[in-house]
């Protein structure tokens, strides 16, 4: 039997990037999916910095691609920063699909900028790009999935951050939203405590989103990214995978409330990439494995 037979997930910014694979990895594992993004077709998806070229994307290409899995598949366009949107993606996904399971929290605004700005220089539409869609929509996804999840007593909401969280690289909205998106996760495990309901913060490393693809290919101010760099990169199918079988794991509530890192997971559950790579656990992940410990002692987390 599939890992996610007749569980369904959302999965917030499916349009392209860790979205879309997370996706396509919970469908490879029997879900079925309600998918949200403002991008519903391919011209209408946002240029690389300075007018550049689209990065290659749509609700609707994703929702082919589901369907090609044998998924069941609802695409919902919403626009995150509205919170009736929101409530609305929660009712359309319960009276579609019929209940909710998981909740993935993958939207994130991009500025034009990621490197090279202080604060008091870039343009206030960054910090709200990635902390009213970053942040704010998190929370209030999970605020209107949770009431459901707690009474059929089961679920995991997961919060897509990064290393941002702690580190200080890329732009001052984007370190705030992930330690935003860090410390909400912590912040509501602790109330759904003894409900069966996880909440969790993931963290990836590098991964092969079409954004990181094109910065490779075509080098653009605040987000270059040297081939050498993505060796240890990994695909965003492979993250849904991950957290297929978190869902899925007895010891799931364990890991309520902490950071899981992508690499771990991965090493964990025993996963390969679809061509039969298996991800392993590199220095980068061993180091920020042990500052998150220190830091978790020392905030008694």
């Amino acid at each position: 039997m599939p890992l996610l037979e007749n569980r369904v997930a959302i999965v917030t910014g499916a349009s392209r990037g860790i979205g879309r694979g997370v996706a396509i990895g919970l469908a490879r594992a029997g879900a079925a999916v309600a998918i949200t993004s403002r991008t519903v077709r391919e011209e209408d998806a946002p240029r690389i910095a300075g007018g550049g070229e689209r990065v290659p994307g749509s609700l609707a290409g994703t929702a082919a691609a589901l369907q090609a899995e044998g998924c069941d598949a609802v695409s919902i366009p919403a626009d995150l920063g509205t919170s009736g949107d929101i409530e609305r993606l929660v009712d359309e996904t319960r009276s579609r699909l019929g209940r909710i399971d998981i909740v993935v929290n993958c939207a994130m605004g991009f500025p034009e900028d990621y490197e090279g700005m202080e604060f008091w220089k870039s343009p206030v539409a960054d910090w709200d790009a990635q902390n009213t869609v970053g942040v704010r929509s998190h929370y209030l996804l999970s605020r209107f999935a949770a009431p459901y999840m707690v009474a059929q007593g089961d679920g995991l909401i997961v919060n897509v951050s990064t290393a941002g969280a702690i580190a200080e690289y890329y732009n001052l909205g984007f370190r705030v939203a992930h330690a935003a998106n860090t410390r909400l996760a912590k912040a509501m495990a602790y109330d759904l405590r003894d409900t069966g309901v996880a909440a969790i913060s993931l963290w990836p490393r590098w991964v092969l989103t079409e954004r990181v693809r094109l910065a490779v290919e075509k080098k653009h101010p605040g987000f270059n990214i040297e081939p050498e760099e993505l060796e240890d990169a990994d695909t965003p199918e492979l993250v849904g995978a991950a957290l297929a079988h978190l869902y899925a794991d007895p010891r799931r509530q364990e890991k309520s409330g902490h950071v899981q890192l992508i690499a771990e997971l991965a090493d964990e559950y025993g996963l390969s990439e679809q061509d039969g790579k298996r991800p392993r656990i590199d220095d980068f992940t061993r180091q920020l494995r042990q500052r998150l410990d220190q830091i978790e002692a020392q905030l008694d987390w």
